[in-house]
């Protein structure tokens, strides 16, 4: 797993959900562990669209029960969907890089 992806999505649950990023270890429990709700985790799969460009399917987020899960579950997300535009450079990961575009070239 692309580790620069992950820290994002770390990121993101930590600020959604509340929760300091060293409580998200694999194996933690979002709804037990962190007391995440289906809004919660809805609020969350909206971040994801917003920060990525994807989309995580409602039965997704419904099935996915740790971290670790949700991680996974979101790079899957992330290497099924489309670039988020023209120019956009998809990582060996899956995770999408910085988007380049290509300068015009100048009038001589």
């Amino acid at each position: 797993m692309d580790y620069l992806f992950e820290s994002r999505v770390r990121r993101l649950v930590a600020e959604n959900l509340g929760v300091s990023v060293d409580d998200l270890t694999p194996d933690v429990s979002l709804t037990d562990d962190l007391a995440a709700d289906s809004l919660d985790l809805a609020e969350l799969a909206l971040a994801f669209e917003e920060e990525f460009g994807l989309t995580v399917l409602e039965r997704t987020i419904a099935e996915v029960r740790t971290y670790g899960e949700l991680v996974a579950a979101t790079v899957q997300a992330a290497r099924r969907s489309q670039p988020l535009a023209t120019g956009t450079v998809w990582a060996q990961s899956g995770a999408p890089a910085i988007p380049w575009r290509a300068r015009s070239a100048r009038p001589a």
